[in-house]
Order: structure tokens, then sequence, then C-alpha cells
């Protein structure tokens, strides 16, 4: 699921370990992304909510900002959660 992807890309990134944690996140957000949609909204991108903090974690991760990385991984898994995933 999305949200133990983003625990367990947060644990990566505590460890130093940033590319694994990059990829986590990556896969992360594939999952949201190839998710059930609903009619008529299938060519609509998501570029807010969840999808853009797991793409401002990445961006934060190749900065080599762990603590900004982890907080909007968090922040994405709240948001992961209040979708039902």
């Amino acid at each position: 699921s999305p949200i133990a992807l983003l625990g367990q890309a947060e644990q990566a990134a505590r460890q130093g370990r940033l590319p694994l944690a990059s990829e986590l996140v990556e896969r992360a957000e594939s999952l949201l992304l190839t998710r059930s949609t609903i009619a008529g909204t299938e060519t609509v991108p998501i570029r807010d909510g969840a999808v853009a903090r797991m793409a401002q974690a990445r961006v934060a991760l190749g900065r080599r900002d762990v603590n900004t990385a982890t907080a909007l991984m968090a922040e994405a898994a709240g948001m992961t959660r209040g979708m039902g995933m």
C-alpha cells in the first residue's frame, strides 16, 4: 500500500539510504496515480494533495534534506489515509 511504502521510505531516509527512500516514494506515488478514477476524470492529471507531497519529498531527498523529505512523506501518508488507501 502507499502508506506502507511511505513508512519504509521514511525509515530508509532516516538511515541515510536516500536512493532507496526515493524509489519507495516513487512506488507509492505510482500506486496513487494508478488508482480507480471517476468516469470522465481519467485525463485530468493529479498535481496536488498526496501526489504533490510525494513529488516534493523526492526533490528534498535529491537535495539530501532528510528532515523536509520525511515531513512531506508523513504528510502524504496522512492524506492517503484520508483517501481510504
